[in-house]
């Protein structure tokens, strides 16, 4: 938390002074190049399924990203809306929530040769029918 909270402020504001608990103090760093806009970089939160880190990145207005390569897109869909609650509730513009899957693709000409070469890559991931 403490490391998130440091990112957005060296993102946020102009010159930075900080204390924490986990490094050294910074003084008046001034942090660049700034973006473009001129707005903070979104912040994204990966999980596979701690519900904790779902609702600590919907209350900061985090994105969402759903490890679906370690759990199943099932698992993901009570973590995806809990995180939409969580972050309409947190008074968040529901404009700017994304809630993304992260999953691996095996392409091929036909399905059984996707899945064979995606048992090659990643036996554990494979969990779909080739037909």
């Amino acid at each position: 938390a403490e490391n998130l909270a440091l990112i957005q402020k060296l993102w946020n504001e102009r010159e930075v002074r900080w204390e924490g608990k986990f490094r050294a103090p910074i003084e008046n760093l001034q942090f660049e190049p700034r973006t473009l806009s001129g707005r903070a970089i979104p912040i994204s939160r990966a999980t596979a399924n701690s519900m904790a880190v779902v609702r600590d990145a919907a209350r900061r207005g985090h994105k969402l990203m759903l490890m679906t390569v370690i759990g199943s897109f099932a698992d993901a869909k009570p973590l995806a809306a809990a995180y939409r609650e969580a972050y309409q509730a947190a008074g968040h513009d529901p404009a700017g929530m994304q809630v993304s899957a992260i999953a691996y693709v095996y392409v091929q000409p036909d399905g059984r040769r996707a899945h064979r070469h995606g048992l090659r890559q990643e036996p554990r991931a494979i969990a779909v029918n080739p037909a």
